[in-house]
C-alpha cells in the first residue's frame, strides 16, 4: 500500500497508508494523500428497514488477514467467489459451504481487484505491485504475469470471448492485453487522474466496447479495436469516481461517485436517467452491483461507509433495504463493523447471492442468501435484455 505522502491505491482510496495515515478527499473532492485517520461514518439507520427476504448464509471472518477486502466477484454461474485484499492475496470460495477453495499467493503488494473471465477458467488479479496475474481457477497456479503500468493498477476486467483482459491504474492509462501470450497489445491514455474502474460490453471480438472512469470525475466508454472514445460522460458535480459497471442489456452505464451518489447513464444520449443517494460514500471507492433476486426484483446494490449494505430499486431509485452493519465487532447483529467496500451478486439454481466485504477492523467476506417473496416493480428496465 502507498506509504504517507504518495497517492493512495485506488481500490483502497483514501484508506489507511501501512503507517496508519489515511487519504481524505481535496477541497476540489479528489482523493489526495494526506494524514488524518479515518473518519468513522456509523449511522443507525434505523429509519430504514432491514432487506427483506435475506439472510447471512456464511462469514469468512479476517478473510485477508484482518485487512481490508478489496474486491469481490462471483464466477457467472454463481458457484464460485472470488476475493481480494490488501494482504496481497485473492481467494476463492465455494458459495454453497463457504470453504476456501485456493489462496492466490504471488503479489507483492495489495491487490485491488479481482475478475473471472466469462468461461469461469481464468481468474486476474490487479496490484499495487504494478503487475496483473492470470490465475487458472481450477488448481490456483498462476499462468501469467501482465507487466506494463507504471503505478498501482486499480481495476481490470475481462472481455466476452475470455481472450482480452483490459485494466487501468494509477498511471492514468487504461491498457488491453492479449491474455494468452501475456501481451499488452493497447494502451489508451484516457484520464487526467488515476483510472479506478474498468468494464466490458459487447459481442467477443474487437467490436466491444470499454466503459472506464477515473478519480478526474470523468466515465469514457472506448472502441476495444480502434482504442477511440466513444462517448464522454460527467456529471456537474465532478465528483471523483469510484466504480463503473454495464447493466446486463449492455446499453446503461451505473457509476459510483465519492460523493454519496450512483449515477445511471444512457451513455448514447450522455445523459444521467437516474440518480440513486442515501448511502455514504465519501473516502473510500466503495463498489456497486446490479442484483435480480429470486421474486424478479430488480435493485442496485452498493457497499456504504456507514457499515451497511443499500439495496436500492432499481426503477423507482428507493431504497429497498440494508444488510445492515454495527458500530462495533461486539455489538449484536450479523453484518460488519466497518466501511464496506465491496459488493457483487447472483443467481445460482434459482438462489440469488449477494457478497459483501469489509474494510480493516471488519476484514471479513459475507455471503447473504435471499429466501422470501417479494413483488417486482414491473415494466422494462435498463435490466432487461435487448
Amino acid at each position: 500500500m502507498a506509504q504517507q505522502g504518495t497517492a493512495a491505491p485506488a481500490a483502497q482510496a483514501p484508506l489507511p497508508t501501512e503507517n496508519g495515515a489515511a487519504a481524505a478527499p481535496a477541497a476540489d473532492g479528489k482523493p489526495v494523500a494526506g494524514t488524518l485517520e479515518l473518519p468513522s461514518a456509523y449511522q443507525a439507520r434505523d429509519d430504514l428497514r432491514d432487506a427483506p427476504g435475506y439472510r447471512l448464509l456464511h462469514s469468512m471472518s479476517g478473510a485477508h488477514g484482518g485487512g481490508a477486502v478489496t474486491s469481490l466477484r462471483f464466477d457467472r454461474a454463481g458457484l464460485r467467489l472470488a476475493s481480494g485484499g490488501t494482504d496481497g492475496t485473492a481467494a476463492i470460495w465455494d458459495v454453497d459451504s463457504g470453504r476456501e477453495l485456493h489462496r492466490l499467493r504471488g503479489h507483492t503488494s495489495g491487490i485491488s481487484d479481482v475478475a473471472w473471465s466469462p468461461d469461469g477458467a481464468l481468474l486476474a488479479t490487479a496490484s499495487d505491485d504494478t503487475t496483473l496475474r492470470v490465475w487458472d481457477a481450477a488448481s490456483g497456479v498462476c499462468l501469467r504475469v501482465l507487466r506494463g503500468h507504471t503505478h498501482y493498477v486499480s481495476c481490470c476486467a475481462f472481455s466476452s470471448g475470455s481472450n482480452l483482459l483490459v485494466s487501468g491504474g494509477y498511471d492514468e492509462t487504461i491498457r488491453v492485453w492479449d491474455v494468452r501470450h501475456a501481451r499488452n497489445i493497447k494502451i489508451i491514455p484516457g484520464h487526467s487522474d488515476p483510472v479506478s474502474g474498468v468494464a466490458l460490453s459487447g459481442e467477443p471480438g474487437l467490436g466491444e466496447l470499454i466503459a472506464s472512469c477515473s478519480f478526474d470525475g470523468m466515465t469514457r466508454v472506448w472502441h476495444t479495436g480502434t482504442g477511440r472514445c466513444q462517448a464522454s460522460l460527467t456529471d456537474s458535480a465532478n465528483p471523483a469516481l469510484a466504480s463503473v459497471r454495464f447493466t446486463p442489456n449492455g446499453r446503461f452505464l451505473l457509476t459510483a461517485t465519492l460523493d454519496g451518489r450512483m449515477l445511471l447513464w444512457d451513455y448514447r444520449q450522455r445523459k444521467v436517467k437516474k440518480t440513486y443517494k442515501g448511502h455514504v460514500n465519501k473516502h473510500s471507492c466503495c463498489q456497486a452491483t446490479f442484483v435480480i433476486n429470486v421474486t424478479g426484483d430488480k435493485l442496485v446494490a452498493c457497499g456504504s461507509e456507514d457499515h451497511h449494505v443499500y439495496l436500492y430499486d432499481l426503477q423507482n431509485r428507493s431504497v429497498v433495504g440494508l444488510l445492515r452493519g454495527r458500530p462495533t465487532a461486539d455489538a449484536p447483529g450479523d453484518g460488519h463493523c466497518s466501511i464496506v467496500l465491496s459488493v457483487d451478486a447472483a443467481m445460482e439454481a434459482g438462489r440469488q447471492f449477494i457478497a459483501s466485504g469489509g474494510h480493516h477492523g471488519d476484514g471479513a467476506v459475507k455471503v447473504w442468501a435471499h429466501d422470501s417473496v417479494g413483488g417486482g416493480s414491473g415494466g422494462p428496465s435498463p435490466m432487461d435484455a435487448s
